[in-house]
């Protein structure tokens, strides 16, 4: 069994693999280096080049899902043990941790608390 913060990046890995081999299955008894040499209007560098860049920045954000989601079950511990106005969390780069802060701000002004905004606000990185 997979531990829950790195399902994201099992799935990424299965995926990849599986695409990868049919990408190179389809071009395998096709001299696709052949054409990719001899091709004057340099169209099969462009897919080529834009299937890597598909890949990488696929990974990129896998990688960052990850690190949210290790995120998370860190804060849930933290949450259990000390409750949630109790988090006081070091990386302020990731979006759980901005997300945990903000409610935090909002809690402490005696704001109205709109989780929905706030998520959308907050994850709007991985939204887009």
């Amino acid at each position: 069994m997979v531990p829950r913060g790195y399902r994201t990046l099992v799935l990424w890995i299965a995926w990849s693999v599986a695409t990868i081999v049919i990408y190179a299955g389809m071009y395998h008894d096709t001299d696709v280096w052949g054409f990719v040499q001899d091709d004057p209007t340099r169209i099969t560098w462009a897919i080529l080049g834009l299937f890597a860049v598909g890949i990488i920045s696929s990974f990129v954000l896998t990688v960052m899902i990850t690190l949210e989601t290790l995120s998370v079950d860190k804060l849930e511990t933290i949450a259990k043990r000390s409750g949630w106005l109790g988090i006081d969390y070091s990386k302020k780069s990731l979006c759980v941790a901005n997300y945990f802060e903000s409610l935090k701000t909002i809690v402490d002004n005696n704001g109205d608390i709109n989780v929905e905004a706030l998520v959308q606000v907050e994850f709007s990185v991985y939204q887009r």
